[in-house]
């Protein structure tokens, strides 16, 4: 492992001395990274920042391992599904789950009707969880009655779904494979998402397991911030954790904390994230959570400096992704046509030399 260490301290932040630190990394304050790490030295003081084989990472969260290497079978990968469309399940059990021997998945529905499992499906492990959403989340607030967060025919479908993604971090934080150690990193996605294994687990091999580590494409919002979220990794790019962070977590108190409330998965991760001091690593995020702002040259830029491995919103970019080594890891596939989805796989592949 090629690893390179020294401390940065730079005022070259748009934002600098705004009084808010930005550049995405524990302690920082704003929603998605403005600037690179240790480039906005005023506000967030200076950076221990490490090269790890081109990466550039925060010298705490690097391991020590001097040949670092990672096994699919030591990650789990829980995928959130739903009965009614078991198929899309199977199609990510089948294309990259499948595809790199030693991976496991769980993946996890909402508690409705049972199908059968044909044999080509049977070894697909499932979980199913009872779904108990609030009741009332579409209400009318302030003097010209704005219809809430939750008001939107999508939001309001896709409400209860939202609570299950505690109980099943729950399900693994208490599991004997967990306690036992058999998982040094822990990643929640959609069932709409596509995981390039071998990229992420080069990636993962970096990373220290044993500090507590959140990662993933982040972004901050009103509707979060007033149950004390301040920022969160968006679903669709994955939530990505280490075992060390998953230990510190008490989701059982997380749950009772946000289960009566009306809130977003990826805002209830967040918050018993940030709840549990669990450093969240915002630097490796593309920055695309917002579909209607995405910087495309910034886009560019973080992929050629390995600063982009957690993508939430792929609709648009299947050119500008997977043309070179340096492609995202788990990227959102939502919105995306058949013939875009094919075209950024095979690209993707044909990088890697596969």
């Amino acid at each position: 492992m090629a690893t390179t260490c020294r401390t940065v301290c730079l005022d070259q932040c748009d934002t600098s001395r705004d009084g808010r630190c930005s550049d995405g990394w524990h302690g920082d304050d704003g929603g998605k990274p403005l600037c690179n790490l240790g480039h906005d030295c005023y506000d967030c003081g200076p950076r221990e920042l490490c090269s790890v084989d081109g990466v550039m990472l925060p010298k705490a969260v690097v391991t020590q391992d001097l040949h670092p290497s990672i096994r699919p079978v030591q990650v789990l990968f829980i995928i959130m599904g739903s009965t009614r469309l078991r198929s899309r399940s199977e199609r990510a059990f089948r294309s990259w789950c499948q595809s790199q021997r030693g991976s496991r998945c769980l993946f996890v529905a909402d508690d409705g009707p049972r199908q059968r499992a044909d044999s080509a499906n049977a070894s697909m492990p499932q979980l199913l969880v009872d779904v108990r959403a609030p009741k009332r989340c579409c209400v009318r607030t302030g003097r010209r009655r704005v219809p809430s967060f939750f008001c939107s025919p999508h939001r309001a479908a896709t409400l209860p779904s939202q609570y299950r993604f505690l109980p099943a971090l729950r399900h693994v934080q208490t599991s004997d494979a967990f306690t036992s150690g058999a998982f040094k990193w822990v990643v929640i996605i959609d069932d709409d998402t596509y995981v390039y294994v071998p990229r992420l687990l080069w990636l993962l091999a970096r990373l220290d397991p044993k500090t507590p580590i959140y990662t993933g494409d982040f972004i901050a919002s009103g509707d979060a911030t007033r149950h004390k979220v301040p920022r969160f990794a968006c679903g669709g790019g994955g939530s990505v954790l280490s075992a060390e962070a998953l230990r510190r977590m008490d989701v059982t108190k997380c749950m009772r904390l946000y289960h009566g409330r009306c809130m977003q998965s990826d805002w209830m991760i967040g918050g018993c994230a940030h709840m549990h001091n669990v450093s969240a690593l915002r630097s490796l995020g593309c920055g695309t959570c917002d579909p209607k702002h995405i910087d495309i040259p910034s886009l560019r830029t973080k992929l050629r400096e390995d600063r982009c491995f957690f993508l939430q919103n792929a609709k648009g970019l299947s050119k500008e992704l997977p043309r070179c080594r340096h492609a995202a890891a788990i990227v959102h596939l939502l919105g995306l046509s058949a013939g875009e989805q094919s075209v950024l796989l095979q690209n993707r592949r044909a990088a890697w030399g596969m």
